[in-house]
């Protein structure tokens, strides 16, 4: 048995000056340091020659790039400094592998984690929210093309997992940046997606269009799927709704699922995905850590369980519900199946 103490002083300080570390990323970001050290990796690079061409102080790049290596984010050899090798591909906008908008949007995150205690108290977000109409437009660049990275990675081989076929018509509701529906498309010849977001998603599911073949069988339809009057269109054979249930309550979920079971075909499958909690809601750590982040960013949205999302699922009168596990090996998400009588 393993009696090692999981706390002491040393282990508690790390955990309080975490954010020392991603903060030291997000400033590199902002500044342009991993691009900048990427066109340079033949030779590196000095302090004062990235200051220059980034406009930034001597003082102030020679202390951000040696926080950057004491992480092991660069590497610093006689006074000049290279990006990590392996970040390469991980900070390369474009690359299948990209992660620079999802971890500027992360970064856009932080001054609202510090007011975490006042919000705790009071049970929902004053200030500020993620909701429809409210998000600047440095914010909503950063979180539709933040999705859009985690996208590129998740999409790629999971319409066989999901069983789409040429022929059918899907609804990705909630999807604006498109990349799911474009790339199921691609991966299914012959598959009809629409796209249902807010207005001010289009510009990025546009951006995004050039890059697939089949983007001509996708199309975006404009709305607010929290309004009242929702009209999804359709009918429809499968509904994707992917990271959007814990934008809202039990409530508006059980609606917003009761459409789109309504816009489905009989026997039409609706596919979730969703950072899910265990029904204790203490693991895994990520959804767990998440469902603070809804706490923060929306009046009643959160991370749920399996057994809260099949409740809503029943009561929106799907059937066959069943868990299906991370899309991928190593995801952070996990899927639900539902169908329509």
């Amino acid at each position: 048995m393993d009696e090692t103490p999981r706390w002491n002083v040393g282990e508690l300080m790390r955990l309080g000056s975490a954010y020392w570390a991603s903060s030291t990323l997000f400033a590199a970001l902002r500044l342009g340091v991993p691009s900048a050290l990427i066109e340079r990796k033949q030779t590196g690079a000095s302090a004062e020659e990235l200051g220059q061409v980034l406009g930034c102080s001597l003082r102030g790049m020679a202390a951000l790039l040696d926080g950057l290596a004491a992480i092991e984010l660069v590497v610093k050899h006689d006074g000049r400094y290279w990006l990590h090798p392996e970040l390469e591909p991980l900070l390369t906008p474009g690359h299948l592998l990209d992660r620079t908008h999802i971890l500027m949007h992360m970064g856009d995150l932080v001054h609202h984690w510090d007011r975490l205690d006042g919000v705790v108290k009071q049970g929902y977000p004053t200030e500020w929210s993620m909701e429809a109409g409210k998000m600047s437009p440095e914010f909503a660049a950063h979180y539709y093309r933040g999705m859009s990275d985690v996208a590129r990675v998740q999409a790629k081989g999971l319409a066989a997992r999901l069983g789409l076929r040429p022929g059918q018509h899907l609804l990705d509701l909630g999807g604006g940046h498109g990349h799911y529906a474009y790339t199921f498309a691609d991966e299914t010849p012959g598959l009809r997606a629409t796209v249902y977001d807010l207005p001010g998603a289009r510009p990025f599911f546009e951006e995004q269009r050039a890059g697939h073949a089949h983007a001509a069988n996708v199309d975006f339809r404009e709305g607010d799927f929290t309004d009242a009057s929702l009209d999804l269109g359709g009918p429809y054979d499968v509904a994707w709704l992917s990271q959007i249930l814990h934008i809202e309550g039990p409530k508006v979920c059980t609606q917003l699922l009761t459409a789109t079971a309504a816009a489905l075909k009989p026997g039409g499958v609706v596919w979730i995905q969703e950072f899910i909690v265990e029904d204790d809601r203490t693991a895994p750590v990520w959804p767990a850590l998440f469902n603070i982040n809804m706490l923060l960013h929306n009046r009643d949205g959160k991370a749920y369980s399996r057994a809260e999302l099949r409740a809503m699922m029943t009561n929106a009168g799907l059937t066959d519900i069943t868990f299906e596990g991370p899309p991928r090996p190593g995801a952070l998400s996990s899927l639900m199946r539902g169908v329509t009588p």
